[in-house]
């Protein structure tokens, strides 16, 4: 019998997206079964109409779980999404959402927290605060995923 292990809401890539053209992002909820033979499948279940529920097969390394945030352009804003702030009137900083750990770098060795930050990636960015909420607050925006912007060379496993 197949058991259900884990439901939340995320996005993801479709199952192959590297093949597809266009937009293979899928809004829903996580699950996460394992079926009789031990295979492992990951869905997304969402809602079509009232009460109709669809799944779809996606690509469990681009799960992104959803930051309950917006940006100032009332755009969702989920984890290993490209942030973007105004660092002067000339220059753009840019970072990537994650999830965890993270300390301020004034006083790493005394404070830590836990939740979504901004793991910054320009130059210029290193000695900034990383909480998500005040860069939010400050009017940053995300501009893209770590999957989908090509111009920009992210890693997107690293923290």
């Amino acid at each position: 019998m197949a058991e259900l292990t884990m439901f939340l809401m995320c996005r993801a890539k479709e199952k192959d997206w590297k093949e597809k053209e266009g937009n293979t992002w899928v809004e829903g909820y996580y699950a996460k079964r394992v079926d009789e033979n031990g295979a492992e499948h990951h869905v997304f279940l969402y809602e079509e109409g009232h009460s109709l529920w669809k799944q779809v097969e996606i690509d469990p390394k681009t799960i992104c779980r959803n930051t309950g945030a917006k940006d100032i352009c009332g755009n969702p804003i989920w984890e290993k999404d490209i942030l973007e702030i105004d660092l002067d009137e000339k220059t753009k900083g840019y970072g990537v959402i994650c999830f965890g750990t993270y300390a301020s770098p004034f006083n790493s060795a005394s404070t830590e927290h836990i939740g979504f930050y901004v793991s910054w990636r320009s130059p210029k960015c290193e000695y900034l605060r990383r909480d998500l909420g005040y860069w939010l607050n400050e009017g940053a925006i995300a501009v893209s995923t770590v999957y989908d912007h090509k111009d920009m060379v992210i890693d997107p496993n690293r923290e």
